[in-house]
């Protein structure tokens, strides 16, 4: 979503971790910004690039903010390791990953992109390495506390967003549990359910958000009909009206501007609610069966705009099973940079 940030750089910080959804070490953040007032756009995170990688890295996020529409970033260069901003011996700011943040300065222009500030961030404390005024920036920077305490991280809060602290955190709601687990005789009893009455059933199960649904064996079986998977995914679209039941009966789905739900924006409730639902089928899906739920939480992720955990879930999808080919296809969208429909609609 766009959003206007006023508050500076501990806003342009808050909305990086909020966006990425955990907080970033050793990572460069590139958070992009469009039009006169400089609405925020896509936010990219990519580990803090070797020198020899430097180019590829940088072409591939490049390619990224252009399909986003955006013209300038903030860069945020982000290191525990090496620590944030210090005073020198003689008062002077003390900034890690100098060489760099000069070689982004003189590359993204090259490549269209301009470069708004950048932002060093360590442990403790932030500052812009291209300020020179002590007042706004002292040399020894300024504390993360301000993050936490911001307009926009308490904007954030309201809406229910949270920040894991580390990356794996995202994924925890779809870690297998024992208590409950499928086996694989009960797939195997649970046969090929009728695609139509299994499209119900889920749409029942939509309906009640429920975390843990019951028959979970039933439903794991019918997402193995490819159809009913595609039908499951429109019903996480806001405003698909019947376009489930025909993608399921094999229907041509011939879409017009007027009605082209790929064009909506996510609902955030109904997206929720799929997420629990499809989150409590993967956790207790045996082993090579968990790819099916897997996939479409990539997929409602990367719809969402949440590209840490769409590939996370890609991982851990591709991970039970190789060649699934909705995995696959989430994947390439997601290293390609794809932003979803609606995102392209509102750049």
């Amino acid at each position: 979503m766009q959003t206007v940030v006023r508050g500076g750089p501990r806003d342009l910080i808050a909305l990086a971790w909020y966006r990425i959804g955990f907080r970033p070490r050793e990572s460069l953040v590139l958070v992009g910004l469009r039009g006169t007032r400089r609405h925020s756009g896509m936010v990219v995170r990519v580990d803090l690039p070797a020198r020899e990688h430097r180019r590829r890295t940088l072409r591939a996020v490049v390619d990224m903010l252009r399909r986003s529409g955006d013209g300038e970033v903030v860069v945020l260069v982000v290191s525990d390791v090496d620590g944030g901003p210090r005073a020198g011996t003689r008062g002077e700011a003390v900034m890690p990953h100098r060489e760099l943040v000069g070689w982004l300065r003189r590359e993204l222009p090259r490549q269209g992109i301009g470069v708004f500030d950048v932002l060093g961030v360590g442990p403790t404390s932030f500052r812009s390495y291209l300020c020179g005024d002590p007042q706004c920036c002292p040399a020894a920077g300024l504390s993360l506390d301000q993050v936490a305490d911001s307009e926009l991280a308490a904007h954030m809060v309201l809406e229910g967003r949270t920040v894991a602290d580390r990356e794996a955190d995202l994924v925890a709601d779809v870690q297998p549990v024992m208590r409950g687990r499928v086996t694989a005789a009960q797939l195997r009893q649970a046969g090929a359910p009728d695609p139509v009455q299994a499209l119900r059933r889920w749409r029942q199960l939509l309906a009640e958000g429920v975390p843990e649904p019951p028959e979970p064996a039933r439903m794991l079986a019918a997402l193995r009909h490819v159809r009913l998977r595609d039908a499951v995914m429109f019903t996480l679209i806001p405003g698909a009206g019947l376009f489930p039941e025909r993608v399921l009966a094999g229907e041509p789905v011939e879409l017009t501007t007027s009605d082209d739900p790929w064009t909506n924006r996510p609902d955030d409730e109904l997206a929720e609610r799929g997420r629990r639902v499809l989150a409590g089928l993967a956790r207790v899906a045996p082993p090579g069966e968990r790819a099916e739920a897997l996939a479409v939480l990539a997929w409602l992720a990367w719809w969402c705009n949440d590209p840490a955990r769409c590939r996370l879930l890609v991982d851990l999808a591709l991970a039970d099973r190789p060649d699934h080919r909705l995995a696959a296809l989430v994947a390439q969208l997601h290293a390609a940079g794809v932003p979803p429909t609606w995102w392209q609609e509102s750049a």
